[in-house]
């Protein structure tokens, strides 16, 4: 998460990580396919949390279930 500031979700970026921000946070034109923007109108606190917690571990599971198939590449071509 982060502001509207600063240069960590350009940074981000140019690493090929994916962003995850609020849906007031400024970075509406950093946002690409893959990032994850948190909605908070009429959300309290707990509920936006909840958000995102929800998000990142559903992240989690896809990026997770990608490193196996990964890893089988990688162990036949040696």
């Amino acid at each position: 998460l982060h502001g509207e500031a600063g240069y960590a979700p350009i940074e981000a970026k140019l690493h090929g990580m994916r962003l995850l921000a609020l849906d007031f946070s400024g970075l509406n034109d950093a946002m690409t396919e893959g990032d994850i923007c948190i909605q908070t109108e009429g959300k309290s606190a707990e509920d936006v949390v909840e958000a995102i917690a929800a998000s990142i571990e559903a992240q989690y599971r896809q990026l997770k279930s990608t490193v196996p198939a990964a890893l089988q590449q990688c162990m036949s071509s040696d």
